[in-house]
């Protein structure tokens, strides 16, 4: 289950499929493929002037986020959440 995707920015994300973005759920798959588990958050955000997709995955192992470009589908970072 996704609990929020765009968080508000929903307008914008669709405004980004037009201009050559990817969608979340593209985002989605690409940080599955790194990292298999459960998606329980997605975020956009903007990193640097990059805007990012931020998605975190629950693993048997913990929580991991994964930026992935928005633009580009590249995978920025994957990163272990601690608490």
């Amino acid at each position: 289950m996704i609990l929020s995707v765009c968080e508000g920015w929903l307008l914008k994300c669709q405004t980004m499929v037009k201009n050559n973005f990817i969608n979340s759920e593209v985002a989605i798959e690409i940080a599955l493929q790194q990292v298999p588990g459960q998606v329980i958050k997605v975020e956009l955000d903007s990193e640097n002037g990059v805007i990012v997709y931020e998605i975190y995955i629950s693993t048997t192992y913990g929580i991991y986020e994964v930026d992935i470009n928005a633009r580009t589908g590249q995978i920025i970072k994957i990163e272990r959440e601690f608490d």
